[in-house]
């Protein structure tokens, strides 16, 4: 099976290909606004990782929930 088809079938894949960039995007903006203001500590920057991960973990569900799964549905009912 092919990454991207696995990414496109599974909750699982969904968190890796929408959650894992999310993550990374929303990681280098909080932590970078963060250090500009002179405000980055390390628990801060823990608070900021586990903030971006629950937020590509929302995200991820959501774009699986209402998007994917509907167009597979979709999919699978026309021959």
């Amino acid at each position: 099976m092919s990454f991207l088809r696995w990414c496109t079938s599974s909750i699982a894949g969904h968190l890796v290909l929408v959650g894992l960039p999310f993550f990374v995007a929303e990681m280098t903006v909080g932590l970078l606004s963060n250090y500009d203001e002179g405000a980055l500590t390390g628990s801060w920057a823990l608070h900021i990782a586990f903030v971006c991960a629950a937020g590509a973990f929302a995200v991820a569900l959501l774009v699986w929930y209402t998007i994917t799964r509907p167009l597979l549905k979709r999919k699978k009912e026309c021959p």
